[in-house]
């Protein structure tokens, strides 16, 4: 069209073209406030998409490259290959100013198509941070298709030679090209050619992800089974049969539809799979990880055809061939040969031989033989049909509860009803016979009529006074109440019994809406095994990422929110724990090292594990980083739970280099607050040369559970029934109020808590002598609730808060109940504050101290003091088994000479001993502020409460009876010294 005035078409296209760049401006100005807006990318896609697409059917090739750019970055940008960056923003900005600067050409003076998509095309490079040595390669083929002047309407209409000169020029350029001895360039085939029906890409998507999910789930498998060198098993040819499979149906069906470069990629990858299953008679981890890179190869075509992987798949392609040994002769090459006319053909297949794909097995239909019924709703109508579920299922608790007052007042007719027969049977025989008498003597009446019938007997005919009227008809009475009775009970049996039906169907109603919404967390699992593989490429360490509970689902928009979160903590995982290899043959672990990401579900949450087998956190290298960033003195120490809690404060790192992997400062905060975001927690525990574990635990929402209803003064609160574990009264004797509010249930001390003070509740009264206990799972730890009173249990639906009380501590949603009250949803972890990034050491008795003594880089010394040898001697061989170093005293005397030699880091106690007992030496080290800190573990022969809880007021971190169970009894030492 350059040169040509432009038609009616391409002006009313350029009208449509306008109406999307205000949108796309919008849509980029909203990614700047908050990144993690998923549905508008997806939206900008499809506008830009629409814009390349329509460009190049109404011959504007120009602006359809130009756009395709911005649609790949795009793409990316959904896939995860791209994060949002300011300079990806700024390069967006800069396209939807070269769409108005394209339009304003087409209508105005002319357009330089070349220029613009030059521009565009070397910034999205610098994106996406590749060379700029292959710049020019990249830019040939494109510019190749587009003239370099498309006159506009204005020049058309003016008659401007210059488009003409520029027109003649061009044309001179393409005869001098054609005149050359060299071969023409073959433009590379278009992945989605304007002919392609939308339907049939759709279709071929969807088929698509099925068979890149079970190639990447045969690869895992693989992965995990071939650690070293070995003779293929049967079970392992079957796996890379179907991974041939997969890579077939791709191939066909990529062919067949025009997506070439899928189609040629695909064929390179079979002919390895061909000779692997065929002709290999061993499989080594080289071999996976070629395979792993086939596979992220094929996936990343699929996600954008348009991309060149040129490098990248004749560098897989000369690996294949180095195994494979040298190529055939007739072997195809890694791009498509152009057919007759310039236009790319799909990559013919090798001839024949002995070796024949097999046929699809029976019961396994054809790749197009299948069709999948899918249909499209926005996730905002999702929405709506969940919020409206919930709304019906609390009217039908608002019908619940009315049905309750209903058999109330069923029950109270009832009771009216045996009240009146007992009135009617004391009328009837305490009063009818006197009555009669009374009567009989009156004129007239029944006296008067009594007469005619005195021939007969009174116990031959009855007589009736009005009174006797009276009682009949309050026998009556009784009998029509009795049967109303029992006609409304029918109708509430029959309505209970409906309801019921009704509640079990609104409960799959609501199970079947919230799948809808539901993604197993296999849909990340890829992205972040790719992670794994790409930074143990980068660092050089030799990493295998174990998933486990793929199954366990979470919404969409949570997994999204949590997909950078967990990247980031395996890649500061792999980075920063695991060691590198040299070390880790020198320490003897695994070359291969192990990162885990375990899901669960417990309770109403769902509970993330990642764990390393590294070297643990360097504390020394925190303290170092805090101490010379002013955190703490030089002089001061901190717990390792203080230091842990570090790494989460913003700007901290202990990576003196700056990497693309690690070493910004950037990350961990974030991680915080994006699980925080969406009301979760997160936690990490550390073991010196054993590795890490981040522990991420976060609530279900939009969700129906059970929960137990409960009431603090004139408030409804509620617990999801799952995190409750049992519910007590509890003794005024199992009541512990110093040092710390504690109960005792059995063997145990559980931390007590007031949810009123908890909740900011004033109240006057007093604390109860007898209060009701709610004990509940807390981070992995049992802590007791006080409350006032229960309601009941209760199916409820967790409704939002929304955005304006979306951070309220402690509450992770609300529900309304029948009566139309709203009633708060309490997050027992949060509230009472196990939420933070450390995990607090466990304590079996509530001490005074927030925190103990670090822990020291020697071996735990332990004084074991008794005044029985024996029980020296058998409980310094226990701990002496621990590699720990132990000291021992006679009494209690012993003890305080010991301490001043040396203090040792716990110590073991008797109670009954010579000189100064037990409780003497406890009052003693107490007064002492250089030793008040050791923790003291009680072991002795009285077991009755009032000695426990002497020794628990004198400061005793844990109780011990004799005979003592060991693993117990280690479990509690290591409790207060690790």
């Amino acid at each position: 069209m350059a040169g040509s005035p432009v038609s009616d078409i391409v002006i009313g296209y350029v009208e449509e073209v306008r109406t999307y760049i205000p949108a796309l401006r919008k849509g980029l100005a909203a990614l700047r406030e908050n990144p993690e807006q998923p549905e508008l990318v997806e939206e900008m896609h499809r506008m830009v998409h629409t814009i390349k697409g329509a460009s190049l059917m109404v011959g504007i090739p120009g602006l359809s490259h130009i756009a395709l750019q911005m649609e790949n970055a795009l793409a990316d940008l959904l896939s995860g290959d791209l994060s949002v960056t300011v300079q990806l923003l700024d390069t967006m900005k800069d396209t939807i100013s070269r769409f108005q600067a394209y339009c304003d050409g087409l209508t105005g003076d002319g357009v330089q198509p070349r220029e613009m998509l030059r521009e565009t095309v070397l910034a999205y490079r610098r994106v996406r941070e590749l060379p700029p040595d292959d710049d020019e390669a990249e830019l040939a083929p494109l510019l190749h298709e587009i003239p370099a002047f498309e006159a506009g309407t204005g020049a058309a209409a003016d008659g401007d030679e210059t488009g003409a000169d520029d027109l003649e020029r061009e044309m001179a350029a393409l005869a001098a090209e054609e005149a050359s001895p060299s071969p023409p360039e073959t433009p590379p085939p278009s992945a989605e050619p304007p002919e392609i029906l939308p339907e049939l890409l759709e279709s071929f998507y969807e088929e698509a992800r099925e068979h890149l999910d079970e190639l990447d789930s045969s690869l895992n498998i693989l992965e995990s089974q071939v650690t070293e060198p070995a003779e293929m098993t049967p079970d392992q040819k079957e796996i890379v049969r179907k991974i041939r499979r997969a890579v077939h149906t791709l191939k066909g069906a990529s062919a067949v539809i025009g997506l070439s470069t899928i189609a040629a990629w695909g064929h390179i990858f079979e002919d390895f799979l061909d000779w692997l299953y065929e002709s290999a008679r061993s499989i080594t981890p080289e071999m996976i990880a070629m395979l792993m890179d086939g596979g992220d190869l094929m996936a990343r075509l699929v996600a954008s055809p348009q991309m060149s992987q040129d490098t990248r798949s004749q560098a897989l392609q000369a690996q294949f061939t180095g195994i494979m040994g040298a190529p055939e002769t007739g072997a195809p090459s890694a791009e498509p040969s152009p057919a007759p006319g310039g236009v790319p053909a799909e990559t013919a297949p090798p001839a024949p031989t002995a070796t024949v794909l097999p046929e699809p097995e029976p019961g396994h239909p054809d790749f197009f033989t299948r069709q999948t019924q899918t249909l499209r709703v926005s996730t905002e109508r999702v929405d709506e049909l969940v919020n409206l579920t919930g709304e019906v299922m609390i009217v039908s608790g608002a019908f619940e509860q009315q049905m309750n007052l209903f058999m109330e007042a069923t029950r109270e007719l009832d009771v009216a009803r045996n009240r009146l027969r007992e009135i009617a049977r004391d009328m009837e025989v305490g009063y009818e016979v006197k009555a009669l008498g009374r009567l009989g003597t009156g004129a007239g009446g029944p006296a008067a009529a009594a007469t005619a019938y005195e021939d007969f007997d009174s116990l031959e005919l009855d007589r009736y006074s009005r009174l006797s009227m009276i009682i009949r008809t309050l026998n009556e009475s009784v009998i029509d109440v009795g049967a109303l009775f029992t006609r409304l009970s029918t109708l509430h049996s029959d309505f209970d019994g409906h309801l019921n039906r009704q509640r079990v169907l609104m409960s799959d109603l609501q199970d079947k809406m919230m799948q809808i919404r539901m993604l197993p967390m296999s849909t990340l699992s890829n992205k972040l095994r790719r992670t794994v593989r790409e930074v143990g490429k980068v660092l050089g360490k030799k990493l295998r990422l174990v998933i486990e509970g793929e199954e366990i689902e979470l919404d969409r928009l949570i997994w999204d929110r949590l997909t950078d979160p967990l990247m980031h903590l395996l890649r500061n995982a792999a980075d920063h724990g695991i060691e590198p290899p040299d070390v880790r043959r020198r320490i003897n672990k695994p070359a291969v090292a192990t990162l885990r990401l375990a899901a669960s579900r417990e309770g109403n949450q769902v509970v993330i594990r990642i764990t390393d087998d590294g070297a643990g956190l360097n504390y020394r290298a925190i303290t170092r980083k805090a101490r010379d960033a002013g955190l703490m003195g030089e002089d001061e120490e901190m717990a390792e739970e203080e230091l842990a809690a570090l790494i989460f404060r913003p700007g901290f790192s202990t990576r003196e280099t700056i990497s693309e992997v690690s070493g910004r400062g950037v990350g961990m905060d974030v991680v915080r607050e994006n699980i925080q975001s969406i009301k979760g927690s997160v936690r990490v525990n550390s073991w010196k040369e054993r590795g890490t574990r981040f522990t991420i635990r976060i609530p279900l929402t939009l969700a129906a559970i059970r929960a137990l209803l409960f009431r603090l003064e004139d408030r409804t609160f509620a617990i999801a029934l799952n995190e409750i574990r049992e519910i007590i009264r509890v003794e005024p004797r199992n009541l512990i109020r110093r040092p710390k509010r504690a109960i005792r249930a059995g063997e145990d001390l559980i931390p007590l808590h007031s949810l009123k003070t908890l909740l900011h509740i004033d109240t006057g009264k007093s604390e109860s002598l007898s209060p009701i206990v709610l004990v509940v799972d807390a981070g992995g730890r049992r802590e007791a609730l006080e409350i006032d009173a229960l309601v009941g249990q209760r199916e409820i639906v967790i409704k939002s808060t929304g955005s304006h009380l979306r951070y309220v501590r402690g509450i992770s949603g609300v529900t309304i109940v029948g009566d139309g009250s709203v009633v708060p949803i309490l997050n027992v972890p949060e509230l009472i504050g196990v939420e933070t990034a450390i995990t607090p050491r466990p304590r079996v008795i509530p001490a005074e101290e927030a925190e103990p003594a670090p822990v020291a880089e020697r071996p735990p010394t332990i004084l074991v003091v008794d005044d029985s040898v024996s029980i020296r001697q058998v409980v310094s061989q226990l701990l002496e088994g621990q590699g720990w170093q132990i000291r021992t005293a006679r009494d209690g005397l012993d003890a305080l000479e010991k301490l001043r030699e040396e203090q040792p880091d716990l110590i073991v106690l008797d109670i009954e001993m010579p000189r100064m007992n037990g409780y003497e030496f406890l009052s003693a080290l107490s007064a002492d502020p250089d030793y008040r800190r050791i923790p003291v573990v009680m072991l002795t022969s009285r077991a009755t409460a009032k000695h426990r809880d002497r020794a628990i007021a004198l400061g005793a971190r844990g109780f011990a009876i004799k005979p003592f169970n060991d693993n117990e009894f280690i479990d509690m030492i290591l409790s207060l010294i690790v």
